[in-house]
């Protein structure tokens, strides 16, 4: 791990309390949830009329998006999550960021974001079916969101903006995310054991999928795990501050 992001030791749980995405654990009841949102709520603060500071996370009602800070971590070998924090899984994500999970989650319900659990397999005495969880037309389109990563270069001082499907690809085809028009999608993960597993497991957004993550990617080959590697020419460089910006695919709710 680069020495840019301290681990943060008091977010990081025993290895016997993290939950894997293979598990069957029991979805989010709606009644385990408002709770414990209501206290992460009590951390927001108002920067201005639109937008709102929640953790490392900057929430700009009016431009629909979240930012936050984050480094760059693997810029060659392969990858299954894009971003994780520095207790979760650095060896296979593209960046660490030391923002909550659950805040991240939260940031996603105040903009209007459904929760899309179409990705994910319906369990059954704890072991996968081949049938995925349901999902309405709703849900699905209000789950998609785009991802653009923003640096600047030390040394020739150039500002670079990527969409993160222009930075990943497929070792099969040969091509990037992007040629694929590939989407990704809020999921909002799962309380296992009266917990909330992203932040369990440090999971923010997965490209290989992963339930317990805040997000997922939503395109072809999101359940094999060996097809993603980031295009090293064009990632900023280990260890590179960034700043991640999330916005939504759909249009925002007309007022009434």
């Amino acid at each position: 791990m680069s020495a840019g992001l301290p681990v943060l030791h008091a977010q990081e749980p025993a290895a016997t309390n993290k939950t894997s995405n293979k598990i069957g654990a029991v979805e989010a009841n709606p009644a385990d949830g408002p709770e414990a949102d209501a206290d992460q709520l009590s951390e927001l603060k108002k920067i201005n009329a639109t937008t709102y500071q929640l953790g490392e996370f900057t929430i700009d009602k009016k431009q629909r998006t979240i930012s936050f800070e984050a480094e760059t971590e693997i810029t060659k070998e392969i990858i299954e999550y894009a971003i994780v924090t520095p207790a979760g899984k650095i060896h296979e994500s593209l960046f660490i960021t030391n923002a909550r999970p659950i805040h991240f989650n939260i940031a996603f319900k105040l903009l209007g974001y459904k929760e899309n659990k179409s990705l994910y397999k319906v369990f059954v005495n704890n072991f996968p079916t081949n049938k995925n969880q349901p999902a309405t037309d709703e849900e699905k389109t209000k789950s998609f969101f785009t991802t653009t990563i923003s640096w600047t270069d030390k040394e020739t001082k150039k500002t670079h903006h990527h969409n993160i499907n222009e930075l990943i690809m497929n070792v099969q085809t040969e091509k990037t995310m992007a040629s694929n028009k590939a989407k990704w999608s809020y999921g909002g993960s799962f309380i296992h054991q009266g917990k909330f597993v992203a932040e369990m497991n440090n999971d923010l957004i997965a490209i290989f999928t992963d339930r317990g993550a805040v997000a997922n990617y939503a395109g072809d080959g999101r359940e094999d795990d060996t097809l993603w590697f980031p295009i090293t020419e064009k990632m900023p460089v280990k260890g590179t501050k960034v700043t991640i910006t999330i916005t939504p695919d759909f249009p925002a709710d007309k007022k009434k």
